[in-house]
């Protein structure tokens, strides 16, 4: 079903279904790349647990309907997109080096006394 089709049916709901309509049309955007709307936050499901994954805010009831989502306008998004995931995961998983080593230096400085 084509916007245009589910505009010309909505009826009483207007508000309510065309919010539904807004998300949708955002949820398709952000799919492909593994992102998904919460309340407004755009999160990465695909990222580790222990990783924030949170990329950023998308205000869903300003979208318009009749116009393509470019995910361009939102920059967060956009910048995440365009190498901020990866970016993200190789400070992660820095962190977690710099981390193990700190804790093998001082279980090695404890096992010496």
């Amino acid at each position: 079903m084509t916007i245009q089709s589910e505009l010309s049916t909505i009826g009483q709901n207007t508000p309510f279904r065309m919010n539904i309509m807004r998300y949708k049309k955002v949820s398709e955007a952000l799919a492909p790349y593994g992102l998904v709307l919460r309340n407004g936050v755009v999160i990465d499901e695909t990222l580790p647990r222990n990783v924030h994954s949170v990329v950023g805010y998308i205000d869903n009831k300003k979208i318009d309907l009749e116009v393509p989502i470019s995910l361009c306008d939102y920059p967060d998004v956009a910048a995440y997109i365009d190498g901020g995931r990866e970016r993200r995961i190789k400070k992660f998983r820095k962190e977690q080096d710099e981390a193990a080593a700190w804790i093998k230096e001082r279980n090695e400085l404890y096992s010496k006394n």
